[in-house]
């Protein structure tokens, strides 16, 4: 009986290993709308003569479209942190929350995704015109996600391309 009992286990077990394998894919575009003078100054170095960005932290708000014309359809709406730790990097923490798109009450329904990474700039302190930053988990129907987003400048516009792909392991929303 015992051995029965240990090998149901072990059949169990490996089940549940089979479905944690398996994760969905998921492809996502949106078009985000950087609007300059947006940033807000929230912290910078105590006692610094120095002009730079070093040390300054801003959070901001930028609206995500469907197209590089900032009056198309809001798909999400990006929030967070730029935290300058040297005049040609920036750390960058923040959520991309998603309008209901797609299927209506889907996975994108009012869920987010969060992000981190360092965003670079040239020697001039302008972006570097290609970006990719870690999705490092998500909320509501998104929750565990994990993937990159890339960034693409779009002309010389404050419009920036943001094609992100991430995957759910299906066992961590059982």
């Amino acid at each position: 009986m015992a051995r029965a009992n240990m090998l149901l286990l072990v059949a169990g077990c490996v089940m549940l290993a089979a479905v944690c394998i398996e994760a969905k894919i998921y492809n996502f575009q949106i078009v985000e709308q950087f609007t300059p003078g947006n940033e807000i100054k929230s912290f910078g170095p105590k006692d610094s003569n120095d002009d730079s960005e070093k040390g300054n932290g801003y959070v901001y708000n930028n609206v995500g479209t469907e197209s590089a014309d900032a009056n198309s359809a809001v798909y999400a709406q990006v929030g967070g942190l730029t935290f300058y730790t040297s005049n040609k990097e920036s750390e960058e923490v923040f959520s991309i929350k998603f309008v209901d798109i797609g299927e209506k009450g889907g996975s994108f329904a009012n869920a987010e995704l969060h992000c981190r990474g360092v965003w670079t700039y040239t020697d001039d302190g302008k972006d570097v015109s290609e970006q990719e930053i870690a999705i490092i988990g998500g909320s509501y129907g998104l929750a565990n996600a994990y993937g990159t987003l890339k960034y693409s400048r779009q002309g010389d516009s404050n419009a920036w391309l943001v094609k992100g792909a991430f995957q759910i392991d299906d066992c961590a929303r059982a």
